[in-house]
């Protein structure tokens, strides 16, 4: 069963008093985690953040349409980062990178879901600002057929589409992730040229600049530097 340390909950209120004591900031982005999955305090807290002036981000994974769709209705969101983090139309890949058994859904019951937010998306995208982004992973999310495929959903986007470099932080939540090395920027720069010769319409981007090694020691410093770069894709 999951549950929530009592030290890791904020009442509203507090949340809502210390936006307003920022009085530098403009905009406020809901993250996470799956800021979708707290759908009345998202809303309550969004609607308050727009009745307060500011301009509203989120990020989601497209995990939960119908809050999505209600946000977008009632016009409280500006700003969406979505992540499409795996091709739609393969269980078994879908799974691996998203590990959909944390939802306590199945991975095609999840696949459809983000289906639905993408097709959300694409109707509102006139009105928002949107950026749709993957995160190209090792051994993991990598292959150019997957990264073709995705590239095939959201051909009919304006919005940008963002690959961007997986880097590894000390603390994710996920172990599996933190022994993987990060893609080189000659990967990436290669799988950036192969969508845009596949799909020169598509409005896709490159980012390189992920990394946050602040936190990291020396050696692991000279780890990820001197690591061997994986195999091009074919």
């Amino acid at each position: 069963m999951l549950g929530f340390k009592q030290e890791t909950l904020i009442d509203l209120r507090q949340v809502k008093k210390l936006i307003m004591q920022n009085n530098v900031a403009q905009a406020v982005m809901f993250t996470g985690g799956e800021p979708c999955l707290q759908k009345l305090a998202l809303l309550e807290l969004a609607m308050f953040c727009k009745s307060a002036g500011f301009k509203v981000g989120l990020e989601t994974n497209g995990s939960r349409p119908d809050v999505l769709e209600e946000a977008l209705q009632n016009g409280l969101v500006d700003f969406i980062r979505m992540d499409v983090k795996s091709p739609l139309d393969d269980a078994a890949i879908f799974d691996r990178v998203t590990v959909s058994s944390t939802f306590f859904r199945s991975a095609p019951e999840l696949a459809d879901d983000v289906r639905a937010s993408l097709e959300i998306l694409h109707s509102n995208e006139s009105d928002i600002e949107l950026e749709l982004r993957t995160t190209i992973v090792p051994h993991i999310l990598y292959k150019k057929e997957d990264i073709l495929n995705i590239a095939t959903m959201l051909k009919g986007f304006k919005s940008a589409w963002v690959l961007q470099k997986f880097m590894p932080k000390p603390a994710l939540a996920n172990p599996r992730f933190s022994s993987i090395k990060p893609p080189s920027d000659e990967f990436m720069e290669t799988i950036h040229n192969l969508v845009k010769k596949e799909y020169p319409f598509l409005r896709v981007e490159l980012r390189l600049d992920m990394a946050d090694f602040s936190q990291l020691p020396d050696t692991d410093l000279k780890e990820f530097r001197t690591n061997p770069e994986e195999a091009l894709p074919e």
